[in-house]
């Protein structure tokens, strides 16, 4: 068996994994040309797990230690700087922040220990000598030199996403960030380089500010692929092609010079299903691996798994937490949608932030193209199917309830299951619905079927397209597919007629008959909004 580099699970540390021999995807031309020039500023926003943290990590070593530790990537043949700088690094994740008098504490504690670290302060200066990040700050660039310092900011919009939901909190740690950047404004030309990260952009920031000198790389298409894996990445003659050999040799039981050409596409084919398909941006040409995901599942240490690491890394994040507190739960669109580009750059508040944006800037959706000035996401992967599906079930059902689903789900993947086993099971999804969350039409009710079953772990869609129509609900099996066509009935007298129409639709269009061919299972329903269940079925052969 070939002989592999160690994966860096977990390691944001780039210095470290060089030390370590640890794989390390080299992202460094890239990076070049982000810091190829004096006095840059950048912003740069991502979902979380996608790498920021080392990103940061790789930027400080550059400009502390030169090409110390750069031998054998891109970047070694390229950089000409050939001197080192003063780095100030300022991570904002995981500082108190209840109130803005612990943010400064906190803020200027971690940051005073940075500065301290990179020889700007005085001996006898004390964390106690500075009342807030941006007297700090200010302090440093009076002492500084002209282009000697570089200032790394990880994370920058944490304290702000903790406090969305508490306006004079979030109010008063803004307007701290914002004096902060002010003073890195005003004493630019002290800076070598600024690099920014975070999930999420406010406008009223004072890096977002008219006259900024940042500049925002979220959605340039240059910087694409800077963080996330690409096709190329994946290659068979790179390190994770190699890794990709060695799942597919695992997964087969066979040794890897035993491996087909057509195993090793089948294995990529079903990892660019799971993983793939961000996009970061505004042009649309480039696409992107979750890193976490595809390192995760390229370890041995869960035998190589379609697994939802991504999620189960971390949840939900604190900015989705404070915005269900908001809004009583989240919408059940699971489809594509459109907005401005305008709309998704930027957030100043809960109040005027869309759920499709919220959902794009922290990984749920990404970009799926951009036309005139609009720009459609769209859920990027299996993986985040499984993942918004679970994160709609724990805001749509109550748990209390949902424990009968729980224990009779097995009964949808049963080839043989009768129409009235099929309806049994989603009425006890209905069942579950909170009641606050009250089926209100046939396509809500086809949408809280297929929320639950995609985070069960089923493979369902809502009206998947073909040739004569869309289908309300198609669940795909290895060897048969389930179709269901739902009616909605408000009133007694039309249960029937809607049963019968249901019936025909199937008929008329052909519904689950395309390629693959699978045997068929489909199913003609009414439910009744005055139950709120399913209240007729029949099979149609």
């Amino acid at each position: 068996m070939t002989e592999l580099q160690e994966l860096p699970i977990p390691n944001p540390s780039f210095t470290s994994i060089r030390q370590l021999n640890q794989l390390y995807v080299d992202k460094t031309s890239l990076i070049y040309e982000l810091a190829r020039f004096n006095s840059r500023q950048y912003f740069l926003a991502r979902p979380r797990r996608f790498g920021k943290s080392l990103l940061i990590s790789t930027l400080e070593s550059l400009f502390r230690d030169g090409l110390k530790m750069f031998h054998g990537l891109a970047i070694e043949k390229l950089w000409k700087d050939r001197g080192t700088y003063k780095v100030l690094r300022l991570d904002f994740s995981g500082i108190p922040c209840e109130t803005k008098e612990n943010f400064e504490k906190a803020a200027v504690m971690k940051f005073f220990g940075s500065a301290t670290d990179a020889g700007l302060l005085e001996a006898v200066s004390t964390p106690e000598s500075f009342p807030s990040i941006a007297f700090l700050m200010e302090a440093i660039c009076r002492k500084s030199k002209d282009n000697s310092v570089v200032l790394l900011v990880d994370e920058y919009d944490s304290p702000l996403c903790a406090n969305l939901n508490n306006p004079e909190v979030f109010a008063r740690i803004q307007n701290s960030i914002h004096d902060f950047y002010a003073v890195v404004k005003e004493y630019a030309g002290k800076f070598r380089f600024v690099f920014i990260t975070g999930v999420t952009r406010f406008r009223h920031v004072a890096i977002f500010s008219a006259g900024s000198s940042i500049k925002d790389i979220t959605l340039n298409p240059k910087f694409g692929t800077l963080l996330g894996y690409t096709e190329d990445d994946l290659s068979d003659s790179k390190p994770l092609g190699r890794y990709i050999l060695r799942a597919a040799a695992d997964i087969n039981h066979i040794p890897e010079e035993k491996v087909s050409k057509n195993q090793i596409d089948s294995l990529k084919n079903e990892i660019r299903r799971y993983y793939d398909g961000y996009c970061f941006d505004n042009e649309c040409g480039t696409h992107v691996y979750q890193t976490w995901s595809v390192l995760n599942f390229l370890s041995l240490d869960d035998k190589h798994k379609f697994l939802d690491y991504w999620y189960d890394s971390g949840g939900v994040s604190a900015l989705l937490v404070n915005y269900f507190e908001s809004h009583g739960g989240l919408f059940s669109q699971t489809e594509d949608m459109t907005f401005s580009a305008t709309d998704f750059s930027f957030a100043s508040s809960l109040a005027d932030m869309d759920p499709g944006v919220l959902l794009t800037q922290c990984g749920y959706y990404t970009i799926k193209k951009v036309i005139d000035g609009e720009i459609t996401v769209g859920i990027p992967n299996m993986e985040l199917q499984h993942a918004q599906a679970m994160l709609l079930r724990e805001r749509l059902f109550d748990y209390k309830k949902i424990n009968s689903a729980s224990e009779s789900k097995t009964i949808l993947s049963k080839k043989e299951i009768t129409p009235e086993e099929c309806a049994d099971f989603f009425n006890k999804i209905f069942n579950a619905v909170s009641s606050e969350n009250k089926v209100t039409d046939e396509y809500q009710a086809c949408d809280y079927i297929k929320v639950y079953c995609l985070g069960s772990g089923f493979s369902i869609h809502r009206e998947y397209h073909q040739k004569n129509g869309r289908a309300d609900i198609t669940v795909e099996f290895p060897d048969h597919r389930l179709v269901v066509e739902m009616k909605f009935a408000r009133s007694e007298s039309s249960y029937e007629k809607l049963l019968k129409s249901a019936e025909q639709q199937i008929l008329d269009r052909d519904y689950g008959n395309y390629i693959p061919a699978k045997a068929l299972v489909r199913f003609a329903m009414v439910f009744s909004a005055r139950e709120q269940k399913i209240i007729r079925c029949s099979e149609v052969k």
